[in-house]
């Protein structure tokens, strides 16, 4: 019996559109090589953004991106930190020389094309590969593509025959994995098998390289007690995008879990991001936004009670090559509670935290023209919420956290009368509990610092910047060194200075107690396989 005798559908064309060419990201290259600045200051908020979104929720796209889909039209995800994603699958067809040997080969990342070197390009590594989400090769190669290594058998699992063995015998796959930089040539197997080797013609023939396109292909032996649903579907676990580092931009491209590093990556890239030029980003020299940014994401943090993140935010997830570039970022900076604004000619990354005032102050000296006030209705004043993020510990599924903790009484509910006005929120990017936990209970607690306004001031109010805090004293509200949020900065006609305020508390930045991350208890159900002998799936 053969894969074709048990009714499974063989596509019959290779995609030389997908891996022949550079497809997709040539289709996105210089699609937005920058913004077009229409105010002197432009600030992406998280909170407001998201409720604007109007992409696939996250609960959809980690969803279907783990089942195989069979179009060549798929949109590819960009992958930063590590994530799980099933293939794009592009071509299946049958061995000619043997009807049992099945390729399936899929595409599985758009890749990016890095710093200078080939070594600096592509994703990072592929930890592990699942059939019907059971282990099938635990830390794959990607290596030498070549007639004495490609395919490999490296990391085989147990029920898909012994690693080393004979293919056909005792062993039941092989692979070879394709790390998209833009060096990387044609398939050795791919092109011997079904074409002539080392020539253009046939199916997968030399022109078929895949230029920033991370792929795979698995040579599948028929064996009916292993393949028992026909083709698997295929998923793996994958560390994506080498990055720039941004507190050294000519330091070598690396594989980073950095939030700043991530959204530094996005944003300048021109194979799939915004295409800004390096010149016009606020990172690679002392004392820049991105790399204080980079610091406070790298430091460790306790969570009360004792439970400690050795990085406050780490960005693990991907994005959709096909959404919406400024959605895209937006998922991005949800993973550190940042914002970009744009000020001084460079893009600045600016993240909300507790921040000491600045040495000018506001007051009557140089506060000139009338006060604009206003406070958030009831509606965007909320007193619980509900974060959704990618649980790492339960196979990448979407998960729900709700602070303040069900367990608790609700003291922010109690304040506004019993009455219960609940957010929600999508951490694409966030897949750690307590992390997911920071991010939540800041969210929540930043809409109940309600009070904002608009005041025009002396020019020398343009010392302050975006993200600064600053003191504000002034008998028309009554107040008395009154921290507020910069918001916005603008330069009026007359040479005066339009400044937008928001309500610093810094009781929002305390990191709440949390609950004690729920246990994972491996199942023990007997395997599906009649040669496996481990029961986890995961394992």
């Amino acid at each position: 019996m053969s894969f074709k005798s048990i009714g499974l559908t063989i596509i019959g064309t290779a995609i030389g559109a997908y891996i022949g060419a550079p497809g997709l990201g040539a289709a996105l290259k210089g699609a937005f090589v920058g913004f077009n600045i229409a105010q002197s200051v432009i600030q992406y908020d998280s909170y407001r953004m998201q409720k604007d979104m109007t992409s696939r929720s996250v609960t959809d796209a980690q969803q279907s991106i783990q089942v195989n889909a069979t179009s060549t039209e798929s949109s590819l995800p960009i992958i930063y930190g590590q994530a799980k994603v099933g293939l794009k699958i592009i071509d299946i067809r049958q061995d000619p020389s043997d009807a049992d040997v099945l390729a399936v080969v899929g595409a599985f990342a758009l890749a990016p094309d890095g710093g200078n070197a080939t070594a600096e390009q592509g994703i990072q590594s592929v930890a592990k590969i699942f059939f019907d989400d059971r282990l099938a090769i635990n830390l794959p190669t990607i290596g030498t593509n070549d007639a004495s290594n490609n395919p490999y058998d490296s990391g085989v699992q147990s029920w898909l025959g012994t690693a080393g063995g004979t293919f056909g015998t005792n062993l039941w796959c092989e692979y070879m994995l394709h790390d998209g930089d833009d060096a990387q040539t044609y398939d050795y197997k791919l092109n011997d098998t079904f074409s002539s080797s080392g020539t253009a013609d046939g199916a997968w023939g030399t022109q078929s390289r895949g230029t920033g396109i991370a792929y795979a292909a698995f040579w599948l032996y028929y064996k009916d007690d292993v393949f028992v649903n026909g083709i698997p579907n295929i998923t793996m676990i994958v560390q994506g995008n080498k990055v720039a580092d941004v507190s050294n931009l000519t330091a070598a491209y690396r594989y980073s879990t950095n939030p700043a590093d991530c959204i530094f990556d996005y944003m300048t890239s021109k194979r799939y991001g915004l295409g800004i030029p390096i010149s016009k980003m606020d990172a690679g020299v002392s004392g820049d936004s991105f790399t204080l940014a980079q610091t406070h994401c790298n430091d460790t943090v306790t969570v009360p009670a004792s439970y400690t993140l050795n990085d406050r935010y780490t960005c693990n997830g991907f994005l959709d090559s096909a959404a919406n570039p400024m959605e895209n970022l937006q998922k991005l900076l949800t993973s550190c509670q940042g914002r970009i604004v744009f000020e001084g000619g460079k893009y600045k990354l600016i993240q909300r935290k507790t921040t000491s005032a600045e040495t000018f102050a506001l007051n009557t000296d140089n506060i000139v023209g009338d006060w604009s006030f206003q406070r958030s209705g009831i509606d965007d004043t909320h007193n619980s919420i509900n974060a959704t993020f990618i649980d790492d510990l339960q196979n990448y599924q979407p998960n729900d956290l709700t602070f303040p903790l069900p367990t608790a009484t609700n003291t922010y509910q109690a304040a506004d009368g019993g009455y219960k006005n609940e957010m929600n929120i999508e951490l694409a990017f966030t897949d750690d509990e307590y992390m997911t936990h920071m991010i939540a209970a800041q969210t929540m607690l930043e809409t109940r610092a309600d009070m904002s306004c608009t005041v025009v001031a002396q020019r020398e109010a343009l010392k302050l910047s975006v993200g600064d805090v600053v003191n504000v004293t002034h008998a028309t509200p009554a107040w008395s060194n009154q921290p507020m949020w910069v918001e916005q900065i603008k330069l009026r006609q007359d040479g005066l200075v339009m400044l937008s305020l928001k309500e610093y508390d810094s009781d929002t930045y305390t990191i709440p107690a949390a609950q004690p991350r729920r246990t994972v208890v491996a199942h023990s159900t007997p395997g599906a396989y009649s040669t496996d002998t481990n029961p986890d799936p995961q394992n």
